[in-house]
């Protein structure tokens, strides 16, 4: 869970996982959005979270099916309802009323464009 974002070589990680358990579940953060790409956040994500790997759902469950596992379920989760140990400073809370009125209308297009969303996904071994 929250794992895959932080680390360099993912599907070595990933393998190793599938040798010791038959069903995995991954909460991947949906970094990789219009938001983060405009105003080009990528090096502050990866200075104050330690994401080094971006993900939009595709990307993601690709990642995911390539790596020798069977999507058995995935699902959006809303990472931004969270608090963090980060704090929330007022860009996050300011973000917050379009996220959530975005997150009922469509998550998925939550996630592209604006972010603050995760993927919660159920996989098996193949």
């Amino acid at each position: 869970m929250d794992v895959v974002e932080h680390v360099e070589n993912r599907s070595q990680l990933i393998r190793d996982a599938k040798k010791r358990c038959r069903y995995l579940i991954f909460h991947i953060p949906l970094d990789d959005n219009l938001l983060t790409e405009i105003a080009n956040l990528y090096a502050y994500k990866a200075e104050s979270m330690g994401h080094i790997q971006f993900y939009t759902r595709r990307k993601a469950l690709w990642l995911l099916e390539s790596s020798g596992l069977e999507v058995l379920s995935h699902r959006f989760t809303l990472a931004f309802r969270v608090e963090s140990s980060l704090g929330l400073s007022f860009r996050h809370k300011l973000l917050s009323y379009p996220r959530r009125f975005l997150a009922l209308v469509s998550p998925a297009a939550c996630a592209r464009w604006v972010g603050g969303l995760s993927l919660m996904v159920v996989t098996r071994a193949r």
